[in-house]
């Protein structure tokens, strides 16, 4: 009886050790992470500039990689609603065009790749597409070219906010 008492004493010491070391020793753990080298692709980047000055003494801030859940929310007191929250949870927008004094959205910008084409990437991009006509929020889908013209931009911005603006005017069916 003594010498159980005694292993399980050893056992609950031994146990008390390793958290403890394992404690001490989290701090001292190599984790394998690296800084990017930039936040937006070249694609992106080059997009980025264009969109800029397409927006140049507009009353909107650009933002680039926006996470959905940012810029959309779900309903509280929605059904289900985790099931919605994390459909938008691990997407982000590539850009955001924001109002300079509220920072309210005014406009999601996705840059469209060719992957776009693939079928999981329609079904995403639907879904997408769905979720911010449902929230009130346009979306602007810009093909990934290697030159942009700001001025042609810049109109179709207009118009996508514009064309939100006026579905949102007319009486719900």
């Amino acid at each position: 009886m003594l010498k159980t008492i005694a292993i399980v004493v050893v056992i609950f010491a031994l146990a008390a050790l390793f958290a403890w070391l394992s404690r001490r020793l989290q701090g001292k753990e190599k984790l394998p992470y690296e800084k990017k080298p930039a936040v937006l692709t070249k694609a992106e980047m080059r997009f980025f500039q264009v969109l800029l000055q397409a927006t140049s003494g507009e009353p909107w801030w650009v933002f680039p990689k926006v996470g959905q859940k940012d810029v959309v929310g779900v309903i509280r007191g929605t059904q289900n609603y985790m099931s919605y929250f994390a459909r938008l949870s691990q997407k982000h927008f590539d850009f955001i065009l924001c109002d300079k004094g509220s920072t309210a959205p005014i406009l999601a910008i996705e840059l469209d790749d060719s992957s776009h084409d693939r079928a999981d990437r329609m079904e995403r991009d639907s879904f997408v597409n769905r979720a911010c006509d449902a929230a009130g929020l346009p979306v602007l889908h810009q093909k990934v070219t290697k030159t942009y013209d700001p001025v042609a931009l810049r109109r179709e911005i207009h118009t996508c906010i514009a064309a939100q603006a006026a579905a949102a005017q007319r009486p719900a069916a």
